[in-house]
């Protein structure tokens, strides 16, 4: 065999993963909006992708990293991300503002269930996954933390602007919400100051008695 042939035959073998993956996914995301996480079942995905419920694992793992992966592509940042990083923090809060309505429906059912169904598991996949997207943008030290003070900020503008709804908040011009959050967003971003800075700072602070 030519190796001409062999990276043909890689190549769409590459492509029927890809275009199998992608059809798990949607199905799975069909079956997880109309019955949630508990209830929706991997053979009712493998039945809608027209795949053996075998492929899920290999391709996801388990029921949960199917979860993830559908939340991850709902969740991802939208838009090149910005080279310069003074603006990452504008452009993560633009991000969930302008999400389509159709995933603003998908977050207020997971915390429907949560809140009044007791079912959590979605709401804790919901805030991993907008973690997960959030520290794939980070530089620098302490990026999960930093990730998850984040996601705790958005996940809050999330819970309060989809489900509660509270007047002065929605009533509130949308680009002086982002640059109200943004900023706030971007100080975490930025993260902690170099070490010699603090120094530098201590150092111009009223001296010590004594």
């Amino acid at each position: 065999m030519s190796t001409g042939q062999s990276d043909g035959r890689d190549e769409h073998r590459r492509r029927c993963a890809v275009a199998t993956r992608t059809d798990i996914a949607s199905a799975a995301a069909e079956q997880f909006r109309r019955h949630g996480y508990e209830k929706a079942s991997l053979r009712a995905v493998a039945a809608r992708a027209g795949v053996n419920a075998a492929l899920i694992i290999r391709y996801f793992g388990s029921k949960a990293g199917l979860y993830q992966a559908v939340l991850q592509d709902e969740l991802g940042v939208g838009g090149p991300v910005p080279a310069d990083a003074s603006r990452l923090g504008d452009h993560l809060v633009t991000s969930f503002m302008e999400r389509p309505e159709a995933q603003r429906r998908a977050f207020r059912r997971r915390a429907v269930r949560a809140l009044v169904g007791n079912d959590s598991a979605e709401l804790l996949f919901h805030a991993r996954a907008l973690i997960d997207s959030v520290a794939g943008q980070l530089r620098g030290p302490e990026r999960a933390l930093r990730a998850e003070m984040i996601g705790a900020q958005i996940l809050g503008l999330e819970l309060l602007y989809d489900l509660l709804r509270p007047q002065p908040l929605t009533e509130a011009d949308r680009l002086h919400l982002v640059h109200l959050l943004g900023s706030a967003v971007q100080t975490v971003v930025d993260g902690p100051p170099e070490s010699g800075a603090d120094g530098d700072a201590r150092a111009t602070g009223p001296a010590a008695v004594g």
